[in-house]
C-alpha cells in the first residue's frame, strides 16, 4: 500500500468511527486498575484501554484476546466471531 493509498484508507476508517481525546482523566483510571489487578508488562496495554473505557462509558470492545479483558469489571470483551 502506498503512503496515498494508506492516508485514504485510514480516513475512510476514521469515517466509521468516532474518534475520542486523550484525556488527562484516563491516566488516574489506569493507574487504579493496574495497582487494582498486578497488571504487569505488555497487559499494561490491556489496561490502558480499559480505562480509556470506563472514563468514556464504554462498555464493551471487540478483541481477539478476550481473556485479557476479564479482570476488569465493567467491560465486556467481544470475539469478532461473536458479533453478529
Amino acid at each position: 500500500m502506498s503512503a496515498a493509498q494508506a492516508q485514504a484508507e485510514i480516513a475512510r476508517i476514521k469515517s466509521l468511527f468516532r474518534l475520542l481525546a486523550d484525556s488527562p482523566a484516563i491516566y488516574p483510571e489506569w493507574e487504579k486498575l493496574v495497582t487494582q489487578h498486578a497488571v504487569l508488562g505488555k497487559n499494561a496495554h490491556d489496561a490502558r484501554l480499559a480505562a480509556a473505557m470506563k472514563v468514556y462509558g464504554i462498555g464493551a470492545l471487540i478483541t481477539a484476546n478476550k481473556g485479557d479483558f476479564k479482570r476488569f469489571q465493567g467491560i465486556t470483551a467481544i470475539e469478532p466471531k461473536e458479533v453478529k
